[in-house]
């Protein structure tokens, strides 16, 4: 059994290996994931990356419809479906990079097809999940 894990772009990538090699990757812990490149595009602060991501040239102005598919086509969101084993987010729910509400979208879908999923919620924390109570840093 195989457990996968990441962060970020390295979260994206897990969670594409739990749903694409389903009967190797048993599980995956992931920290502040892309999940659905589609609604990332306006929400964070490297839109460069979605377009880097799916193959597209970088422009300031609203995606086309062809990009938003691509996107979705090439986010593990597309793959939800094929999930087996247990998927756990780590949220900053402070986080710029990766919005939390990448995580949240998966979270909810995956609930809803009664897969196994859990998500810790830490507030007040940004993409690296680095920050600390005072005093304890």
């Amino acid at each position: 059994k195989v457990v996968a894990c990441g962060g970020s772009h390295g979260g994206f990538l897990s969670l594409h290996l739990l749903a694409q090699c389903n009967d190797l990757v048993k599980a995956a812990a992931v920290r502040n994931p892309v999940t659905n490149i589609a609604t990332m595009y306006g929400s964070t602060d490297i839109p460069d990356w979605c377009y880097t991501e799916t193959g597209s040239d970088f422009a300031y102005a609203q995606p086309t419809p062809d990009q938003y598919s691509k996107a979705f086509n090439m986010s593990p969101m597309a793959h939800l479906s094929k999930i087996k084993g247990h998927c756990l987010l780590l949220v900053g729910a402070a986080d710029r990079r990766v919005p939390p509400s990448q995580s949240k979208e998966f979270y909810f879908a995956l609930r809803e097809r009664g897969a196994k999923v859990d998500m810790l919620w830490y507030e007040g924390h940004t993409h690296g999940l680095q920050e600390t109570p005072k005093g304890e840093g």
